[in-house]
């Protein structure tokens, strides 16, 4: 073999290749022969040997070095014995035509063994295949032989391993290191996935020994998991999930983050064969799913995955098997889905904050899609479980804490075991009332809340109180009520979530009777009108402030509508039911804008019926200004801007409720009348204060809302708007008035807009650029107290937020 030409031996060993099989002890060439032909090429370099690449090679002694590799591994695999520097030998040259990088060999103190190094491996030839596929059967071998230590990389004496320990870490890195398995052949690659599965069952990687090629074994696993959702061969994938389930029996002492992935994979194969019920792949990954549940359905395993971003298909699946195997005792228990649920609520409490969130949402989506009653937990102990983790969302330690699966979940607690909805009610009034008084909850979990429970409770009596037995619509009432009165700690869009949850009932719930529950709809209309005008808007929630400001004036609307007796007490008047309210600019924009934005055609028209109430208010909080000069010019700037928004939405108002009549200009004629003369009044006094050099910025501030008003009237197209004289002389005052070039600018745009007129805009843009004013506007007053520390109101609205 070492002296004939290379056509003569690779002729030889491809004989000896078809001969061996027949006499499987039989070895056919000695080791010496073997290591010798296999290392002619090799150099050596002081101590470390430089192996060179198979390119410098002649084709056909690659084909040979091939050849004798795989006739040695068939050797190796029938038991011929072999010394440990010839088997080390043999691993080198391996390595090498396999085409890993970084290959490197160190002689060892012991003259007969050498350290093996090498680094991952991106693309194997095609000539190297069959050397793959050769491994199986080492790897698969029963006998033992010993070995040093050393071997392994570790300090010891010798031990007896199986004969294929020595190959295990380049099986396993051929995997996990491959740039694409799924280019190999079929045979190959089922061949390698092999390999693996006899790596997992048949070698202890928790010994002293293999123990450092425990996370190389786990990134082949993640590799092989890999294949599971690749369009190959059935066979191979049915490989690819025996390995999944080798590792998770085999290793579970150091299986870690791995079995999820696991979880993850083996599910979206269960969901593509969801057609073929009868699919024995699909079978096989319902059955790895199911026991590795069972067998660590009490050690944290369950919560650990809903800890990950899961789909809904997973939850679909985990139903599947829960239900199909529900009379199989052989294997999974009834009770499985109960006690996943019983485990992840022991611990959940105790969760890591990072996923907290997470696993909520998944929780939740387990009791919609998997949970299935009748069950053998006691419903109050979900919902003691529920307080608790409540009471950790409200304790300030978690994140942008959404409780809204939380209480989605009673919902579905409710609707799947409705038997049990009144043992439910003093843990849905406990979390209510913590959630709503700390947390941001969305409106979509709230009114399913209210509508399930207003469709299985029994009404009796109608009672004005409530009770910790009481039906969750009189709980969110209840605490509506605090919220409006200001006594409790709602942040604005939970208080306005509340809102349109009891607004969106499918039964007339809300707002209650007047009839029926006069003293609860009275507190209704004191709190609605107590909150427009004493809730003090912050900088940071201001855009939210004014959200649930107009979802509040919505309310008391919608329950005028119900008691015309209300728009009595907005005249500031009062009745025998209702006390005086006298609202301020900002409450009576809430009001208009809130019969602007809905499309009741009766709000705009009973509105503007109280606007003689408004222009007292107007006129007197103008007229301080006038008479008495701007003292304060931060509440100066305050009222004369919320006085600019105004007269823009009452003209918005009588335009809109004026559209049905045949003379739609009276009511805008009215508004003009009215509310123009004072505004132009507080720009004349502030325009003798400006000509001394007083209040100039408070000045050049009115004439730019001047100058925007009269756009937005011409913009009406009324016939009043037509004669221009006086609007031009207003302009031209405001010309000469402002001293900034950009102010001049302005009241030039403002004439020629004026003479020439302007395009139509939408009613939609108009509403919007004033909430973005109201918006500005409290602001600046936000700014301007915070200047003045002194002031009252902000600091107790801070505790109200966050104490």
């Amino acid at each position: 073999m070492s002296k004939a030409p290379i056509s003569e031996r690779l002729r030889l060993a491809s004989f000896l290749l078809r001969l061996r099989p027949h006499f499987p002890g039989w070895r056919v060439l000695s080791w010496d022969v073997i290591i010798e032909t296999l290392t002619e090429y090799d150099s050596d370099v002081g101590n470390e040997i430089h192996l060179v690449s198979d390119r410098q090679f002649d084709p056909e002694m690659a084909h040979l070095r091939v050849a004798i590799i795989v006739l040695s591994l068939q050797m190796i695999a029938d038991g011929v014995e072999i010394d440990t520097f010839s088997l080390l030998k043999l691993k080198v040259e391996l390595v090498r035509v396999i085409g890993f990088t970084d290959i490197s060999v160190l002689p060892l103190e012991d003259a007969h063994s050498i350290r093996l190094q090498f680094g991952d491996v991106s693309e194997i030839p095609e000539l190297a295949f069959p050397c793959i596929e050769g491994l199986v059967s080492v790897l698969d071998a029963t006998h033992l032989l010993t070995l040093p230590s050393s071997t392994f990389g570790i300090t010891g004496e010798q031990s007896r391993f199986l004969v294929g320990s020595i190959f295990l870490d380049i099986a396993l890195s051929i995997v996990a290191t491959a740039k694409d398995l799924t280019v190999f052949p079929v045979l190959t690659l089922k061949s390698l996935l092999e390999s693996v599965y006899i790596i997992i069952h048949k070698h202890d990687f928790e010994s002293e020994h293999l123990g450092p090629l425990q996370a190389i074994l786990r990134r082949a696993v993640l590799r092989t998991t890999e294949m599971l959702s690749k369009d190959i061969s059935y066979d191979v994938r049915h490989v690819a999930l025996s390995v999944c389930q080798a590792f998770i029996k085999q290793c579970q002492n150091f299986m870690g983050s791995v079995v999820y992935t696991i979880f993850e994979h083996v599910t979206e194969l269960v969901d593509s064969q969801s057609i073929q019920n009868q699919d024995a792949l699909a079978a096989q990954g319902k059955l790895l799913i199911g026991t590795t549940l069972q067998s660590f359905c009490n050690d944290g395993l369950f919560i650990n995955l809903l800890k990950r971003q899961l789909s809904h298909k997973f939850f679909a699946v985990l139903k599947q098997i829960l239900e199909s195997w529900r009379t199989d005792q052989a294997y999974v228990t009834e009770s499985l889905g109960e006690d996943l649920l019983r485990d992840t609520l022991n611990r959940i409490v105790d969760a890591d904050p990072a996923g907290f969130q997470m696993l909520l949402n998944n929780l939740f989506s387990y009791l919609d899609i998997v949970y299935r009653p009748p069950s053998n937990i006691d419903v109050t102990f979900i919902g003691n479980h529920i307080i608790q983790l409540v009471r950790r969302m409200c304790d300030g330690s978690l994140e942008e804490a959404d409780p809204s699966p939380l209480v989605s979940m009673f919902a579905l607690l409710i609707q799947k075991e409705p038997r049990h909805y009144k043992e439910l009610l003093p843990s849905i009034n406990t979390v209510l009332r913590a959630a709503l008084n700390r947390l941001y909850v969305d409106t979509a979990c709230l009114a399913r809340l209210s509508h399930v429970s207003a469709c299985h409770h029994h009404p009796g009596p109608v009672q004005e109180s409530t009770s910790s037995a009481v039906p969750v619509v009189n709980v969110l009432l209840e605490i509506l009520l605090d919220g409006l009165r200001l006594k409790a700690r709602i942040l604005p869009m939970t208080l306005k979530s509340v809102i349109e949850s009891l607004t969106k009932l499918e039964q007339p719930a809300f707002p209650p009777s007047p009839a029926e529950q006069p003293k609860l709809f009275a507190s209704l209309i004191d709190g609605a009108c107590h909150f427009l005008e004493h809730y003090l808007w912050l900088d940071e929630y201001t855009e939210n402030d004014c959200m649930v400001s107009v979802d509040v004036a919505r309310l008391l609307l919608q329950a005028a509508s119900e008691d015309h007796g209300i728009m009595q007490r907005f005249s500031g008047y009062g009745n025998e039911k209702y006390s005086r309210q006298v609202f301020g600019i900002r409450s009576w924009s809430m009001l208009i804008l809130a019969a602007l934005l809905d499309p009741r055609d009766d709000w705009p028209a009973m509105l503007f019926s109280q606007f003689s109430s408004f222009t007292q208010v107007y006129i007197l909080t103008l007229r301080v200004y006038v008479q008495s000069g701007f003292g304060s010019p931060e509440s100066a700037t305050t009222d004369i801007n919320h006085a600019y928004v105004a007269i823009k939405l009452w003209l918005m108002l009588a335009q809109r409720a004026s559209s049905f009549s045949e003379d739609n200009e009276v009511l805008i004629f009215r508004v003009w009348n009215d509310l123009w003369p004072p505004f132009e009044n507080v720009f004349s006094a502030l325009e003798i204060e400006a000509q001394a050099n007083l209040s100039t910025t408070l000045a050049m501030l009115t004439s730019t809302s001047i100058a925007e008003l009269v756009i937005y009237a011409c913009s009406l197209r009324a016939s009043l708007m037509l004669e221009t004289t006086a609007h031009l002389a207003v302009l031209n005052r405001l010309q000469g008035l402002n001293r900034g070039e950009g102010s001049t600018s302005k009241a030039i745009r403002m004439l020629r807009g004026t003479s020439e007129g302007h395009l139509e805009v939408s009613l939609d843009v108009l509403l919007q650029q004033c909430i973005k004013d109201i918006v500005a506007t409290e602001k600046l007053r936000v700014v301007d107290v915070k200047r003045e520390p002194g002031k009252p109101g902000v600091d107790r609205r801070k505790d109200l937020r966050f104490q």
